[in-house]
């Protein structure tokens, strides 16, 4: 029986890196999907829809990354998350232009700090344990996934939801239902891009 390490532990402390991951077939999809049941029976049924918490303008956003302004990560999610929940194909280009550099400042060092520099370095390199910035982060790669169907919003997904999924017994009541309506999509995305592919889990 295969298991799924990557969804245990204080991942926020010591991160996964993901390299040179070794293919375990079939057994390992199981174990994935195992991990995650065990969140979704819990919560599953009391799944929360995301809102949006404060005003916050992509336009706005933008200009004050432009103009070299300190990047107040919760403000730009919410922006972020607006956006695409508008699919407003105005700003559809400023938004995925963002959202491509959150995905690789997370691929590169699976942390989000609170507060970045325009040029999104963090300011305060200790300030990454806001559980709240990782569920909306999360909300945000799966909503750019559903979207575009682009395979690297879906990957960023896994591995934030991984880090989630870690720090589960951390997060409160909402965050829980949240986090178990993000694995059941995230489920539901693997199920159907496996059936595309012609392999049945």
């Amino acid at each position: 029986m295969s298991s799924y390490p990557y969804a245990t532990g204080d991942l926020l402390k010591e991160c996964n890196t993901y390299f040179y991951t070794k293919y375990e077939g079939f057994p390992f999809l199981q174990a994935w999907q195992e991990n995650r049941h065990d969140i979704i029976d819990g919560w599953g049924d009391e799944v929360v829809l995301p809102q949006k918490t404060i005003k916050s303008d992509i336009n706005e956003m933008v200009q004050g990354v432009e103009h070299g302004v300190e990047i107040k990560t919760f403000e730009l999610f919410e922006a972020l998350y607006d956006s695409l929940l508008n699919n407003d194909i105005a700003t559809h280009d400023k938004t995925f232009k963002l959202i491509n550099i959150i995905v690789r400042r997370f691929e590169v060092t699976k942390r989000i700090h609170k507060t970045y520099t325009n040029e999104f370095k963090a300011l305060d390199k200790e300030e990454y344990r806001d559980l709240e910035l990782y569920v909306r982060a999360s909300e945000i790669f799966e909503a750019s996934y559903s979207i575009t169907r682009n395979l690297t919003y879906l990957n960023v997904l896994l591995k934030c939801n991984d880090t989630l999924c870690a720090m589960e017994k951390k997060l409160d009541s909402e965050s829980k239902s949240r986090l178990a309506r993000l694995l059941i999509k995230e489920k539901s995305h693997v199920w159907k891009l496996s059936e595309s592919a012609g392999v049945k889990i």
